[in-house]
């Protein structure tokens, strides 16, 4: 049974009568049903109470998380707009931190969520308020709406619906990326006197489940994206280094040879790589757990470098070592087989493998996924 609204709800019960038992008398029970409260779900994006959370002001506005006048224990973002403040003075919010790309979590609006709220303290009352998001790679894609406080003196919670852009500025794209909130109170006037505005708890209304992360910036000279993730079955592999395998056993990523090498272990977005920095060559070294690879067809590795040009790929056996030079492109996973064919070595009993520069020295390479393969 599905009630439709409010009102009472009546339940009669009997019972018919049988061989055992005689019939009951009906008995009927009047029940009070309240209307249902439905709760739309939301994911808080800043309460400004988080580490690390700031603020930064533009247009003369001066911008700064404090503790609130009136309740100490909770923190919120005090905006001051000057005298000379432009019209267009605001503060952009910042949960991400340093090294991270945006400045709020990516927000996904679509066609059915597309408003945001935020808590409001104004001196005064019938006041604009613009919150703008953009895409923090790209300012050419954004999207502006504003709400208006109404009264003064109080905490008002305003609802910007998106879908209703401010005049002059680009309709809502859902395709668009964004990870970027700056509020401007007071928008499109200056003032007479300064003018104290305190916001806090900004919100996406539609889910609850918003991840709160922000993915880290690209570092220069790094890669931003993982190896090829590899697709050899299992049994057809030996494994050296790789997270999709099981490792090698007894292996030692970074034996004493004498190199300038500086060798550790980093991830690239979450996937465990080796990074040799300073690079003249490096040695990867399992003598104590030798593998036999003559019914494999090629060696494989993942390479990266944003200033080596190539990588000499020595297979290092009872019989000598033999290099195969790698050519590497500038900032860009070489993802390559190399086939054993080309090392003429003895390939009964490998026990190491040789990484060498070129230029040979003060390169920085990364290496993922080195394995043998059918």
């Amino acid at each position: 049974m599905t009630l439709a609204s409010a009102g009472t709800c009546s339940v009669k019960a009997d019972q018919a009568g049988n061989t055992t038992f005689s019939a009951a008398t009906q008995v009927s029970k009047d029940i009070a049903v309240s209307a249902a409260i439905v709760v739309t779900p939301s994911t808080t994006i800043a309460t400004l109470s988080e580490t690390g959370v700031a603020a930064t002001g533009f247009g003369n506005m001066d911008a700064a998380v404090i503790s609130e006048p009136t309740l100490t224990s909770n923190k919120v973002l005090q905006l001051v707009k000057p005298i000379n403040g432009e019209t267009w003075a605001g503060a952009t919010i910042n949960t991400c931190g340093a090294g991270k790309i945006g400045t709020v979590p990516s927000l996904p609006l679509s066609s059915t969520n597309k408003t945001m709220t935020l808590r409001v303290y104004s001196g005064v009352a019938n006041v604009p308020v613009r919150l703008k998001l953009e895409d923090a790679s790209d300012p050419t894609k954004s999207v502006e709406t504003e709400a208006t406080v109404t009264a003064a003196d109080t905490w008002e919670t305003l609802t910007f619906n998106f879908a209703n852009q401010a005049t002059g500025t680009a309709a809502l794209n859902t395709a668009y990326t964004f990870n970027k909130a700056s509020v401007f109170p007071n928008f499109g006037s200056t003032v007479t006197a300064p003018r104290t505005f305190y916001v806090d708890d900004l919100k996406f209304i539609g889910s609850s489940s918003v991840a709160l992360t922000c993915p880290d910036a690209p570092v220069a000279g790094a890669p931003s994206a993982a190896a090829p993730t590899p697709t050899e079955p299992a049994g057809n592999v030996i494994s050296i280094y790789s997270d999709a395998y099981s490792g090698k056993l007894g292996l030692d990523t970074n034996p004493n040879w004498g190199q300038t090498t500086v060798t550790t272990s980093t991830t690239v977005a979450g996937d465990n790589v080796q990074k040799y920095v300073n690079f003249n060559y490096q040695g990867i070294d399992f003598s104590n757990n030798t593998v036999n690879v003559t019914t494999y067809t090629s060696l494989h590795i993942d390479l990266w470098s944003a200033n080596a040009t190539s990588v000499e790929v020595f297979i290092v056996g009872s019989a000598g070592e033999v290099a195969v030079p790698v050519t590497l492109t500038a900032s860009t996973w070489k993802s390559i087989d190399i086939p054993l064919s080309s090392y003429s070595t003895d390939k009964t009993a490998i026990k190491q493998i040789k990484l060498v520069s070129a230029p040979f020295g003060g390169t920085t390479v990364y290496m993922d996924n080195l394995y043998f393969k059918k």
